[in-house]
């Protein structure tokens, strides 16, 4: 299992981040086992494969490509209200700034509460 976190605010590809609406969102750089081994259910879509976590350490070097991301419940309300999130792609970005495509959510992960975390359920968002 391995996790390296980061905080960041991300919309939809596209979408101006304003200042007033920055989300404080936590993105995981994770295994392929992060989820099963925290006993992290998945409720809709998949985890990653170890395929995508091979081309995702070559994502640097072909930037178009979208990294395939696992998000929990949290982000999925808070970016993807009324609507399936599967499929959907979202970026990163300053404050002021529009976001680019950058990710493709291929899970939805239950909201937990992780030991390593201070706040309980921030949104979040885990890309591979």
């Amino acid at each position: 299992m391995r996790r390296i976190g980061s905080k960041t605010s991300v919309a939809l590809a596209g979408q101006r981040i304003e200042k007033q609406s920055f989300l404080n969102t936590t993105m995981n750089d994770v295994s392929t086992t992060y989820f099963d081994t925290l006993g992290i259910p998945i409720i809709a879509g998949r985890v990653f494969s170890a395929a995508e976590q091979q081309r995702s350490s070559l994502t640097s070097a072909n930037a178009s490509a979208l990294i395939p991301a696992v998000i929990n419940e949290a982000f999925a309300r808070r970016i993807f209200p009324n609507e399936n999130p599967l499929g959907k792609v979202f970026g990163q970005a300053a404050p002021g700034t529009v976001a680019s495509p950058k990710y493709t959510v291929v899970g939805i992960a239950a909201d937990s509460s992780i030991v390593l975390f201070e706040k309980i359920c921030c949104p979040s968002s885990t890309p591979l």
